[in-house]
């Protein structure tokens, strides 16, 4: 299981790469090539890539050249500035929330697309939430984190970008995109409240995990909760 745990951020690596490659330079017939970054379709699939590229960050190799240094640096936050062992974020729980919640909400983006473009405002909203949990402490401490390079680099930029993109292509409103951070925040407030409850000895790891992968849904719900715009209310 050694190879899952902390092999999983060099295969996200593997699959952003090229799928970033292959979104820049594949030929959009008719059309120049800047035309993609206004394009609701192209946009809609950013969200697991970049991610995947915050995710190494943090889980794999950091600014600093320290390996897996992010599950540290949240123990050390949670309380636990010595030993790993007795901290509930285990490496179980970092896979739950990555491989599992963040790739879930970051495919479902891209797989609904335009249709349902509140499943993309969600899953938008994870990194923009994320973002101020690593920019935030950044600045209160004058200190890196693991994942801050990639949060202002990345993040900041194509979420601002991308949601104005996609209230100028008429799949969202301002309104929306409050939904949408809300949604980000929501999914990260179940993630802390379950990491609460397992320090607190209400719920096991494997609960714990389990939340997580469900919490990667999260993004879906507020797609079918919110109705696309110019669709048909629902009579009855």
């Amino acid at each position: 299981m050694e190879i899952v745990l902390r092999g999983w951020p060099w295969l996200g690596l593997a699959i952003a790469l090229p799928m970033l490659v292959v979104m820049l330079a594949r030929p959009q017939p008719g059309r120049p090539w800047r035309a993609r970054f206004d394009d609701p379709t192209w946009l809609l699939w950013l969200p697991l890539p970049i991610y995947m590229l915050h995710q190494f960050e943090e889980h794999g190799i950091d600014a600093l050249g320290r390996a897996y240094a992010f599950r540290g640096f949240l123990c050390g936050n949670l309380g636990f500035t010595g030993s790993l062992e007795d901290c509930p974020a285990t490496e179980w729980f970092v896979f739950g929330v990555n491989p599992g919640t963040v790739w879930i909400a970051g495919l479902a983006s891209g797989l609904y697309g335009p249709k349902r473009a509140m499943i993309g405002a969600a899953a938008f909203g994870i990194p923009a939430v994320n973002a101020v949990a690593h920019i935030a402490p950044a600045i209160r401490t004058h200190a890196y984190n693991p994942g801050l390079l990639t949060s202002v680099v990345l993040f900041v930029p194509v979420c601002v970008w991308s949601y104005r993109a996609l209230v100028r292509a008429g799949l969202l409103t301002r309104a929306r995109v409050a939904i949408g951070l809300f949604a980000g925040w929501l999914l990260h407030a179940v993630l802390l409240a379950s990491l609460w409850l397992s320090m607190q000895g209400m719920i096991g790891e494997a609960v714990l995990v389990a939340i997580q992968f469900a919490n990667g849904f999260m993004p879906v719900a507020a797609g079918y909760a919110v109705r696309p715009l110019g669709a048909p209310a629902r009579s009855g």
